[in-house]
């Protein structure tokens, strides 16, 4: 296979990977969005908290260790009470050791929290409204990888005609 051939494949690969990225990062957007849409701010009261390891033994670097804060808490809509321990409102977020301990030292266990539910289904609620930055993040990427294929692609087409 030719040089400019390879580079033009690499072209239309980016644009590809570009479009994928900013369709998943669309449909990560789109379940953030519905989880909040329509949410009512409440108050809850915190039961536990733990900060759960999960280690991945199938990572290509290795054996790669995660970290996820754990809040359970309770509230009453209407006269009923409901217990849960969705933190964000589609996704769970984890990192390092320090940050989801740091994060679980903001709700000591018998706090008063703020936190969210859904009116048509009390028993869905989070506490944190949070950005949908890993649906923004994956946008960007895939608007970059479109950018570099798009004009890849316009430079090989000038050079032709």
């Amino acid at each position: 296979m030719s040089p400019g051939r390879r580079r033009q494949r690499a072209g239309v690969g980016a644009v590809l990977a570009g479009l994928l990225f900013i369709y998943l990062g669309d449909r990560v957007g789109e379940a953030h969005r519905e989880a909040v849409d329509g949410a009512q701010p409440m108050q809850a009261t915190v039961v536990s908290t733990a900060v759960e390891r999960e280690v991945d033994t199938g990572s290509e670097q290795g054996v790669r260790v995660t970290f996820y804060p754990r809040v359970s808490y309770r509230y009453t809509i209407d006269g009923e009470t409901f217990r849960n321990d969705a933190i964000w409102p589609a996704t769970a977020r984890g990192g390092e050791s320090d940050w989801a301990q740091g994060f679980i030292d903001d709700y000591p266990v018998g706090s008063r929290v703020a936190g969210w539910y859904q009116p048509a289904s009390p028993q869905r609620s989070f506490l944190v409204k949070g950005l949908p930055w890993l649906s923004w993040m994956a946008i960007g990427l895939g608007a970059i990888f479109l950018a570099i294929g798009v004009v890849d692609l316009l430079r090989r087409w000038r050079g032709r005609a």
